[in-house]
Parts: structure tokens; C-alpha cells; sequence
């Protein structure tokens, strides 16, 4: 229950009404509106139900059911999302394999999320919105690339940790 409440506050807190697509464990799946992920190893085996996000037009967002360390990583982008260079807070979005925190951005710190304010992190171009069932916050992040799409978002760090 809670990792479906979690893909539902995902979307709520980015702004995407969603939806997730058929994919395997362990594997960087893209969400589909109106398609549900199904709670066996075709979709995300750990979820207890299945799950169904329902996506803005334009917006991208994928996901890593990792069952070995029983979480599932979260991000999205939109094609025509700002790509003014800012800085935004750092925040955790999640924990690795070995507990540690995952940051939204390489600069950031457990002391500088802590600060006040909070420790800053520059994007210098298109923007991702990342998170992890396993804590933290949803989180933007450099997207790393020009444009917004599934090899982008499977290139963060955060979605395969």
C-alpha cells in the first residue's frame, strides 16, 4: 500500500495526474497512461497492488522496480519544461543499496540539506523530477540532457541506485 500511495504523491507533488506501463523487475520501465503495472514480476513484484498513473501530455517518467533492496526509483520529465539555468534546493530523494542518501544534486551534502537555508544546487539546463519509495523527497535534478525522453531519464544516477 505504501509504495502505491507513493507513486500517487509523486505525481500529485510534480504536477502529473499518471500512469505506468507492463516491464520486468530490476529493469528502468516506462510509465504509460492508463496502463497498469502489474504487482508480479512482469511489472514491479514488491507493489501489493497494481498500479495505474494516468500522464500529462508531454511528460515522460520512468521507473526502477529494484527487488533486491525492495524499493522502486521514480523520475519524470516534460518536453517543454524550463530550461533556464537555477538553483534549487538540495533535498534526499532516496537511499542506495547501502543506505546512504541520494541527493539531488553531485554538490550535495547531509550538512548542507540540514542547513539553513538548504545547501543549493545548480541545473544548468532541462530538469528531472526524481524520488525513491525508500524516503526523502521528490527532488529536481539536472536531466542531463537536451531533450526530455527515456534515455535521459535512464541515465540518472538516482533511478538505478
Amino acid at each position: 500500500m505504501m509504495k502505491k500511495t507513493f507513486a500517487a504523491l509523486l505525481v500529485a507533488s510534480t504536477s502529473f495526474a499518471s500512469g505506468l506501463v507492463y516491464a520486468a523487475d530490476n529493469t528502468v520501465s516506462q510509465v504509460q497512461g492508463g496502463v497498469y503495472v502489474e504487482n508480479d514480476a512482469t511489472g514491479c513484484s514488491i507493489l501489493r497492488d497494481r498500479v495505474t498513473v494516468n500522464l500529462s501530455t508531454n511528460v515522460t517518467m520512468a521507473y526502477n522496480c529494484m527487488t533486491a533492496t525492495n524499493k522502486v526509483n521514480l523520475a519524470a520529465c516534460h518536453s517543454a519544461g524550463s530550461q533556464k539555468p537555477t538553483n534549487v534546493p538540495c533535498t534526499s530523494v532516496g537511499e542506495d543499496e547501502d543506505g546512504d542518501p541520494i541527493y539531488n544534486g553531485s554538490n550535495c551534502t547531509a550538512a548542507g540539506v540540514a542547513a539553513t537555508p538548504p545547501m543549493q544546487t545548480e541545473i544548468q539546463g532541462r530538469r528531472a523530477f526524481i524520488a525513491s519509495t525508500t524516503g526523502g523527497s521528490v527532488g529536481t535534478a539536472s536531466l542531463n540532457s537536451a531533450t526530455c525522453d527515456m534515455a535521459a531519464l535512464g541515465g540518472l544516477s538516482s533511478i538505478s541506485q
